[in-house]
């Protein structure tokens, strides 16, 4: 299934510490690292990073971000312990899937809920 990103806003960050793409990020602009397991987020990485990169983060829209476990279409979803898109179990919902997952590691599209950190 052919799957498209619709990115509506994104901002700068700088990397505390390794980061990987198309998974949720969190922390300030100036120390942002993977988000923990069922902890805010302030976006998604559109590319990695390590420690004291700037990189772009995706902050509003529709965006690919890896599933860290099978996930159904409509899905609320937040994250893992790796920022990985899980179904939501506890914590704060991060987003919204708009495709399914039958594994952890592929792509899927969220549709991404603005939290605060």
């Amino acid at each position: 299934m052919l799957q498209l990103e619709m990115v509506i806003a994104s901002e700068t960050f700088k990397a505390g510490g390794t980061v990987v793409v198309n998974r949720f990020v969190s922390g300030g602009p100036s120390s942002a690292t993977q988000t923990a397991a069922a902890a805010t987020a302030n976006g998604v990485a559109m590319q990695a990073a390590v420690l004291n990169d700037f990189f772009r983060v995706a902050t509003l829209g529709v965006c690919l971000v890896e599933a860290g476990a099978a996930v159904a279409e409509n899905a609320l979803l937040d994250a893992d312990a790796s920022g990985r898109a899980v179904t939501h179990a506890a914590g704060v919902i991060l987003g919204r899937a708009r495709s399914a997952a039958t594994a952890a590691g592929q792509l899927i599209a969220v549709d991404l809920i603005k939290t605060s950190s």
